[in-house]
């Protein structure tokens, strides 16, 4: 039987080269807002898609409830979805503050909770956290929400790995580097992308980290352009 992925944003980026990528070898879950982007993906791939909010909890709780009941099970989870927003803290409104904050970490949380308990009972399991160099190095001028928000992640990991070692369950948190998304497209910025990563690069990142042995976890991998 194929292990089941579940990723989350799932739809674009990162999430979407992973869903494609590995849609033949596993069962693959796709999450994202947008349905007609996931419908797509579905069509293309074959994967299986739910329209998901990370940062609804009890829409999270329900919708992975369906996937563990329908696939008996998650092995893996990989949390991709993520928003990036800019400006100067006295510039940028408490709604943008609640959907960086909501987003980048209290999603990942939502999502990590729902899948912790079918992981317990089976005492195996991989989360992967989909990080930011943002969230271990220094801070820039402009960014202090998005930073907060990543090294949010990176504290949860951290007591996640020692909290879920007991159950066999494996954590590893990934710090990318400027990666060749729409992200910064998104958020309304203008970034050179000759020296970014590519989504590829991400993608066999992730194969390495599915390919080692069961008893052996990497708690954090940090990756980046050579030239960035």
């Amino acid at each position: 039987m194929k292990k089941v992925i579940c990723v989350t944003g799932g739809s674009d980026g990162i999430g979407r080269a992973i869903a494609e990528h590995f849609s033949k070898e596993y069962t693959i879950v796709a999450l994202a807002r947008s349905e007609k982007k996931l419908k797509t993906l579905q069509r293309e791939f074959g994967v299986k898609c739910y329209a998901l909010d990370v940062t609804n909890s009890r829409q999270v709780e329900d919708v992975m409830s369906h996937i563990i009941a329908e696939n008996n099970g998650i092995d893996v989870l990989i949390n991709a979805a993520g928003v990036l927003l800019s400006g100067e803290l006295a510039d940028v409104s408490f709604d943008e503050i609640k959907t960086m904050i909501d987003t980048n970490l209290t999603g990942l949380i939502n999502t990590t909770k729902a899948v912790s308990s079918c992981m317990k009972e089976k005492k195996a399991g991989l989360i992967i956290n989909i990080n930011s160099q943002a969230g271990i190095g220094s801070g820039m001028s402009g960014f202090s929400l998005y930073n907060a928000s990543k090294w949010g992640v990176t504290g949860f990991s951290k007591c996640l790995q020692t909290e879920l070692a007991k159950y066999k369950i494996k954590v590893t948190d990934v710090f990318l580097g400027r990666t060749d998304t729409n992200i910064f497209q998104k958020a309304g910025l203008e970034r050179d992308m000759s020296k970014a990563l590519k989504t590829s690069d991400v993608v066999k990142t992730i194969e390495f980290l599915l390919n080692l042995p069961d008893d052996v976890v990497v708690p954090e991998i940090s990756i980046k352009n050579i030239n960035n």
